[in-house]
């Protein structure tokens, strides 16, 4: 994002333009937020979390998704998507993150967020086809 007023006078070019949805690539500043609310522009909003050059493989340590000892590091990030965002009413799901592989970190973060949040899909396109995310 740019500054407050590119931001809102693109935002609002994008509902002209009958785009209702946005999905970051990656987490926005608190102002974002606050200009989806007002323009009414829905958001799935995004945990900074990406491993461009992740694989399937599932193996303990074949992405950084499954290598426990980033757990924490992984929650935090989860957390942080979400203590940011939770408040918006312009948010409708949250995203575990970019391409970053599927594995432990990933699983305790949908269960995590699953948690607290009861009402939002929690999505996450690198769970191919497993449990850890609500939309496939």
């Amino acid at each position: 994002a740019k500054d407050v007023a590119t931001t809102e006078k693109e935002i609002r070019a994008l509902k002209a333009k009958g785009i209702n949805c946005l999905c970051p690539e990656y987490p926005q500043p608190r102002w974002y937020y606050d200009i989806c609310d007002r323009v009414g522009v829905y958001v799935i909003d995004c945990a900074a979390l990406s491993a461009p050059s992740s694989s399937d493989n599932r193996a303990v340590g074949g992405t950084p998704s499954n290598v426990p000892e980033l757990v924490d590091v992984y929650l935090q990030r989860v957390e942080a998507m979400y203590h940011r965002a939770q408040n918006h009413v312009s948010i409708i799901a949250f995203s575990l993150g970019g391409d970053a592989g599927n594995g432990y970190n990933m699983y305790k973060a949908y269960e995590w967020l699953k948690s607290v949040e009861k009402q939002r899909p929690v999505i996450y396109e690198s769970a191919e086809g497993e449990w850890n995310t609500d939309v496939e």
